[in-house]
């Protein structure tokens, strides 16, 4: 449980350094706490984004895998990719996650981010922006113009992340 709270933290700080207005305004942290991960059905999944009142996103069905479930007080959600014999919750921070967060202005936040020194840009499929953060390459961030929802794509691998996080296999939940 350790590494997915060093995992937790990160990304609450790429979150807050993606969505701080800069211009000498500090982001005022709020307390986001997670619920316990646990085991989601497709149906379970697709349901999530009316439960939500948002987007959520993934990389679509992945036979033989678990979908591991994990939600946040501010409404935020990951979606774990574990494979067979894996048991939710593992620790092992070497599983495909896709991170749905609500943000006022998604798109504005990922370009704020792309301003950063060291961050890398690149097009996401259907004119998104996707944003890799320097100290975190193995998380990549997406923004659609217009969207209210930053997506995460994290993998162990960051040539897998930015793969997946570029493909079109990146997809809302229906």
């Amino acid at each position: 449980m350790i590494a997915a709270a060093v995992v937790a933290a990160i990304v609450l700080v790429v979150v807050l350094l993606l969505t701080s207005g800069g211009g000498g305004s500090k982001p005022r942290p709020t307390a986001v706490t997670r619920s316990a991960p646990v085991a989601a059905s497709e149906a379970q999944l697709r349901a999530l984004p009316a439960t939500l009142g948002h987007p959520v996103y993934w990389v679509g069905p992945r036979p033989g895998n678990t979908y591991e479930l994990t939600r946040f007080s501010d409404g935020g959600a990951w979606i774990r990719y574990l494979p067979s014999g894996v048991s939710v919750g593992a620790p092992n921070q070497t599983y495909v996650t896709v991170g749905s967060y609500p943000v006022a202005d998604a798109y504005a936040a990922a370009q704020r981010g792309a301003r950063r020194p060291g961050a890398t840009t690149a097009s996401a499929a259907k004119g998104g922006l996707l944003v890799i953060p320097p100290e975190h390459p193995q998380s990549v961030y997406v923004a659609y113009p217009g969207a209210k929802v930053l997506i995460e794509v994290y993998s162990p691998s960051p040539a897998r992340s930015r793969k997946l996080a570029s493909s079109t296999a990146l997809v809302p939940l229906p």
